[in-house]
């Protein structure tokens, strides 16, 4: 940093990894009730700042409606969230109007709170990088803070599907490599997944599909490029019904400007036999003779007048094939360097549980793994050395 920056005569300050004021200690509770009990035992009060993490926004979700549930002020912090949800989170957990926040570690990059008193994991981290670094949040002033793990067996079961489902096996990549070139045959269009998704054999979930396709992407075989925006449109109105308003029965006055979109939308769903579908947005501003917005306005009449129903799909990601294509053989992948980052991940999960039951110093345990010696074989900062 101070060769790349050109620092002059700059302080160079290195404090290490140990933080003597952060007392570490781990308990077990397999069962789910009696993890439930011992957190609420630890929040106390709950007026003090603290911090629970969980691996799953599921379990976000439960372990905030937990705590509120036994009057704690608590509130829940994940990235399925709105941006205004999450902002307010933050903002009362900084304040102190809610001094407890339960989140997956998408919360506190770039948070410095100085008091939080407690930081507590309900679930087992995937690694002793993340660990150390959500726990680290507490005690930033110095003073005593508490870093406890409640774990239990199965909590290692998350990480290993997180794992898996990132370094999908070889069978998965190829099966979907060969499901784009099919879809490919047809169309010169960017190709949603969802179109491609259901060739893929032995498929166990959305993310090890797009996981292979960001494999594909970044070994050259295939390109992102994105899918056009649809709506999504629900008749209300049956097919005599919509035949008679385009024969000459539309004249309500506040629907005149919706026409031209009724119109196409009959055409396109053969006079409403086609019950649902979806139509693009450059078709909808087509038809209204506008932008967007005049289309958006004549949909939603349509709506209020109780003809249909629609809603607009995000822009979902889509995918080409890099010509020529490659037989699934001969893709460009490194398989090595994805079976060595599994194993890789794998070893950092192993030594995570391993912290868990540790039977000596836990302090020395951590330094240890990011190469330090705590100099002493006790440290009166741990469960296991008090």
């Amino acid at each position: 940093i101070v060769r790349e920056l050109g620092l002059r005569n700059p302080n160079v300050i290195v404090r290490g990894f140990d933080r003597p004021n952060l007392r570490w200690s781990v308990q077990r509770h397999d069962k789910a009730g009696e993890k439930s009990r011992a957190l609420i035992e630890l929040l106390g009060n709950g007026r003090e700042a603290a911090v629970v993490y969980a691996s799953a926004r599921k379990m976000v979700e439960a372990v905030s409606e937990l705590l509120r549930g036994a009057g704690v002020n608590a509130a829940a912090y994940h990235a399925g969230m709105g941006r205004d949800a999450r902002s307010w989170v933050q903002e009362a957990w900084t304040t102190g109007e809610v001094p407890i926040v339960v989140a997956t570690n998408a919360f506190g990059m770039g948070i410095d709170k100085h008091d939080v008193r407690r930081v507590i994991h309900f679930q087992m981290p995937g690694s002793l990088e993340a660990y150390y670094q959500e726990a680290g949040r507490a005690g930033r002033d110095g003073e005593p803070a508490d870093c406890v793990l409640l774990h239990s067996y199965g909590d290692r079961f998350i990480h290993e599907f997180f794992i898996r489902q990132s370094y999908p096996p070889r069978r998965i990549i190829v099966a979907t490599y060969r499901a784009l070139v099919e879809a490919a045959r047809s169309t010169d269009d960017p190709i949603a997944p969802a179109r491609f998704a259901q060739q893929v054999k032995d498929l166990k979930s959305e993310g090890e599909l797009y996981s292979a396709l960001r494999i594909l992407r970044d070994a050259g075989c295939i390109e992102n490029s994105a899918v056009e925006r649809n709506c999504s449109i629900r008749w209300i109105a049956g097919p005599d019904s919509l035949r008679g308003l385009l024969d000459g029965g539309f004249d309500a006055e506040e629907l005149e400007g919706s026409f031209a979109v009724l119109e196409g939308l009959a055409r396109v769903s053969r006079f409403g036999e086609r019950r649902r579908f979806r139509v693009s947005q450059r078709d909808i501003v087509r038809w209204s003779g506008g932008d967007f917005g005049t289309g958006r306005a004549a949909l939603d009449a349509l709506q209020t007048a109780g003809l249909l129903g629609w809603r607009d799909e995000a822009k979902q990601p889509g995918y080409r094939l890099r010509q020529p294509a490659s037989a699934p053989d001969e893709l460009a992948v490194d398989w090595e360097r994805i079976a060595r980052l599994r194993e890789l991940e794998l070893s950092k999960l192993k030594r995570m549980e391993s912290y868990a039951f540790h039977r000596a110093c836990r302090r020395r345990y951590l330094l240890g793994y990011f190469g330090e010696t705590l100099g002493r074989w006790r440290c009166d900062g741990c469960d296991r050395c008090s």
